[in-house]
């Protein structure tokens, strides 16, 4: 079975696990050394990304996290996800982009929208 047949588990395993707050895991087992990041809220590096994943878990410890789509083109993964701090709130619609070297992610764009509570479009974020 080719390498890549397995990025979208761990694209989708990797951000569960930030999302439950487990970010040592996460990173420990899907992040290479050298992993970067372009979240433009925190330093580039892994630790402060890591830090902020532990940060917001202690804030939100009823988060939940629900993959809707995954898409893979080459080393680059895809991940459309649902991520909810409060259950009964709309959350936010969630892109991430992982880029991987072999079976680690190495760099990594997301992209967020929150969820209004009401919507004129019938189809909504989903």
């Amino acid at each position: 079975m080719p390498e890549t047949s397995h990025r979208k588990e761990s694209a989708s395993t990797f951000l569960r696990l930030c999302s439950e707050g487990n970010a040592e895991e996460a990173f420990s087992k899907y992040a290479k050394p050298e992993f970067k990041h372009h979240n433009t809220s925190f330093s580039e590096d892994a630790e402060g990304l890591k830090l902020a994943i532990k940060e917001n878990a202690l804030r939100h410890p009823q988060t939940q996290f629900e993959v809707k789509q995954v898409i893979e083109e080459g080393d680059t993964v895809v991940v459309f996800s649902h991520l909810q701090e409060k259950p009964d709130t709309p959350g936010y619609a969630m892109v991430h982009i992982l880029r991987f070297e072999g079976s680690q992610v190495a760099e990594f764009w997301d992209v967020i929208q929150a969820i209004p509570e009401s919507c004129p479009n019938k189809y909504g974020a989903f």
